[in-house]
């Protein structure tokens, strides 16, 4: 994760389909990420941040315009509530041990990195249903 991340959502855009709305932070808050979701079907809703109007000397995105104008009349503000549940959810599966420890750096290889992340992915899932199971014979 060396590069910045707009240039990292920028290539990873593409590959995404359907439609709908994507929730991001401030640090997504580009016009070029705007016209990139645009381009792919989607509304990007990035965290604005309150001193921005909106306006400026620079290109903005005409959807960046319209999610501002979201936020500004509380729907993007509903919207991006929805947010904290999906930072938790993946908080979780990325902090979440599993008994596996970090990788050596000398064995941070693609492939091996994948089945790693897979490993952790499987376990916490794993975890998560037999809590679920244990709370239902609870109940």
């Amino acid at each position: 994760m060396r590069d910045y991340e707009g240039t990292v959502a920028e290539r990873l855009l593409p590959r995404i389909r359907g439609k709908g709305v994507i929730l991001a932070d401030g640090s997504y808050e580009a016009s070029r990420l705007y016209d990139a979701a645009a381009a792919r079907g989607y509304l990007l809703l990035a965290r604005p941040d309150p001193r921005d109007t909106g306006t400026g000397h620079r290109y903005q995105s005409p959807y960046r315009a319209l999610a501002l104008r979201w936020f500004r009349e509380g729907l993007g503000w509903g919207l991006y509530r929805e947010r904290t549940s999906i930072e938790r959810m993946l908080g979780n599966s990325g902090s979440f041990g599993g008994g596996l420890g970090p990788l050596p750096n000398g064995v941070r290889r693609k492939g091996r990195v994948e089945r790693w992340v897979w490993c952790k992915l499987v376990i916490n899932a794993t975890r998560i249903i037999y809590r679920r199971q244990q709370k239902e014979r609870l109940q």
